[in-house]
């Protein structure tokens, strides 16, 4: 089934890229992208235009979003039809998944999960749907007339089921989408849900209910959707049938109206009686919010490997490698040199001093490279500082490397001839690492996970020693932003679940790191080590099941979380602790038919000498 995904678009060059992105790096990649632009006065057309085929742009003179989409829908040449918002973004196993449940008949409009994305310092993560829950036994119309819906990152329409909702309206403005999808459903269309895929909502402020929905125009649009809809029930003979929904809507839209809105309010009062006066409801029944996107299905075919990259140094690409520092003067050489050590030709290197109060920076500037750049600001925090590292960066990739680490020989360039022989899908590369403690012993971990990880990464944090074993896809780091600040640990792992649920990872077996364990709980200078403080570990370990357990819970991974932060607990804590019973505990509950769960848990917690019959 082709695909044509239309994008309206006015003044969005900043958000275009990455919404085109990952319309490319899907899994059944579309047929056409039609960038309609509404007369942008800033660079969106070149933005379109760089991407070259299949992406067109066409130009609408007359302005307005819905405008913009009717004149897409005229010109695409799809079986089914998507419109994306120019900031908006979808997983990569999204169409397929769509059109895999169009192709099924189970409907003709098929939808996706879908999140808000939302700001969270410069880094965009996924909160819950903003919408109200569909209730048990609700029809399509009934519950999205009471506040149930998906936005159009997550709506694929077969061609049929566009025209028989008669298409855009242009005179609707807030609610444009709902009018569209509501007058569809009136006239037979059925909606055809996926679990797999997401639809990413991003919240900017510029297009969302909540920023144009309670002004007289967006009130004035929502009460004429809700009259429209309400005619349309009545000319069918079927408006007693969505008496209580349509009710339940007036009275929502009335709580809404300011006192200044005598005339809408009256509108809405005339609708009521018409209805028959229904009663408003005591009170919203709960019910489940549409849960996150699932992980990925099976691996598509692979595209074949590119040819060779050559070894002219003049068209290797540009690696940035970023190295944050607070109090290192003790190893910081160690860690440059290492880098600058590397036999890959092109790359510069970006120290971000994070407000050093010792002899970080004369050690730094005791090392005599251009390619070594000094950055430096008032001390934010390691993930502050990686994020000031990364927006000076320069180069098509970024490499991390903390500052207490070193690499070994052959990193960069092993990492860059993964890159350059991988699919335009490939975000993330990383390496196995050796730890040496501070008794000198050495252990090695080497890496095994590539393609589509996220359902990996979900059960637990599978790259690790990420801040010295990753080279991310600077196009990956702009679609997700950077390291999420509020996090008060686990903030490479977080970033890493973000760019792998967009793209695929691969990895380079061996070792190709030394990160250097000394096993005290001090870091940087004397603060708390992060990765081994029990609190800190504990509050971003929330704040991750809160953000992606909807996707463990699809993925039906979440018991495996939980044992790998019963894990933590009992390394953090040294043995028993209650916090790690608790973590086990949960395990069993999500999953109580897995007789692992339980196994992990008889041989953590019994007595020793019962543990090897709990393991028979």
């Amino acid at each position: 089934m082709k695909v044509s995904v239309v994008i309206p678009c006015l003044d969005s060059e900043v958000y275009l890229g990455a919404a085109i992105r990952s319309l490319l790096n899907q899994t059944h990649p579309p047929h056409e992208i039609i960038v309609a632009d509404n007369g942008s006065a800033d660079g969106s057309r070149d933005v379109a235009r760089s991407f070259g085929s299949p992406v067109r742009v066409i130009e609408v003179a007359m302005r307005g979003a819905s405008r913009a989409r009717l004149a897409g829908a005229a010109e695409a040449q799809g079986e089914a039809l998507m419109f994306l918002d120019a900031d908006d973004l979808i997983a990569p196993e999204t169409l397929e998944a769509m059109v895999a449940a169009l192709e099924a008949g189970a409907g003709e409009i098929a939808v996706a999960p879908w999140y808000r994305l939302e700001r969270s310092g410069p880094a965009w993560v996924w909160a819950p749907p903003s919408c109200a829950p569909r209730r048990p036994g609700q029809d399509d119309l009934a519950a999205w007339l009471t506040g149930w819906y998906h936005p159009p990152c997550s709506v694929l329409w077969s061609r049929e089921a566009y025209d028989r909702s008669g298409g855009w309206d242009p005179d609707i403005g807030v609610n444009d989408d709902g009018d569209i999808m509501m007058r569809g459903l009136v006239r037979g269309n059925v909606l055809a849900p996926t679990a797999q895929g997401a639809g990413f909502y991003r919240r900017t402020g510029a297009h969302s209910l909540s920023a144009g929905g309670m002004s007289r125009e967006g009130l004035g649009s929502r009460l004429a959707v809700l009259e429209r809809i309400t005619r349309l029930l009545q000319i069918e003979g079927r408006v007693q049938n969505y008496r209580e929904p349509l009710g339940e809507a007036f009275h929502m839209l009335a709580a809404d109206l300011g006192a200044n809105e005598a005339a809408l309010a009256q509108r809405c009062t005339d609708a009521l009686a018409r209805l028959g006066n229904p009663p408003p409801p005591d009170s919203y029944r709960t019910g489940s919010l549409p849960l996150g996107s699932g992980p990925p299905g099976p691996a598509p075919a692979q595209p074949a490997p590119s040819p060779a990259a050559t070894t002219d140094t003049a068209t290797l690409p540009l690696i940035s490698v970023v190295i944050p520092a607070y109090n290192r003067a003790a190893t910081i050489a160690r860690a440059v040199n290492s880098a600058l050590a590397q036999d890959y030709d092109r790359f510069e290197i970006i120290v971000v001093d994070d407000g050093s109060t010792d002899n970080t920076r004369a050690a730094l500037e005791a090392i005599t490279d251009s390619r070594l750049r000094l950055v430096a600001q008032p001390n934010a925090g390691v993930a502050a500082a990686r994020n000031r590292g990364i927006a000076e960066a320069r180069g098509e990739f970024v490499a991390l490397l903390d500052s207490d680490d070193e690499w070994l020989p052959g990193k960069l360039a092993a990492q860059a001839e993964c890159f350059m022989r991988g699919s335009p899908r490939l975000g993330l590369v990383y390496t196995g690492f050796e730890s040496l403690g501070a008794d000198g012993v050495r252990h090695v971990h080497e890496a095994r996970h590539r393609g589509w990880i996220y359902r990996d990464l979900l059960a637990r944090n599978v790259v690790t020693g990420s801040g010295s074993t990753t080279m991310f896809r600077r196009a990956a780091l702009d679609l997700v932003g950077g390291f999420d600040t509020a996090l008060p640990a686990n903030e490479d792992y977080d970033l890493v679940l973000r760019v792998a649920r967009f793209f695929e990872a691969d990895c380079v077996a061996a070792p190709a790191a030394r990160y250097h364990d000394s096993g005290d709980m001090t870091h940087q200078g004397g603060a708390a080590r992060v990765s081994r403080n029990p609190h800190a570990n504990r509050v971003s370990r929330r704040i991750l099941m809160a953000r992606y357990g909807d996707d463990m819970k699809r993925a039906g991974v979440a018991h495996l979380f939980f044992i790998a932060c019963a894990e933590r607990e009992l390394f953090l804590a040294g043995g028993r602790t209650t916090n790690a019973l608790a973590h086990a505990a949960r395990a069993i509950r999500h999953r109580p038919d897995r007789p692992f769960t339980w196994r992990w848990a008889l041989t953590q917690f019994l007595p020793r000498w019962l543990r090897g019959t709990a393991r028979a």
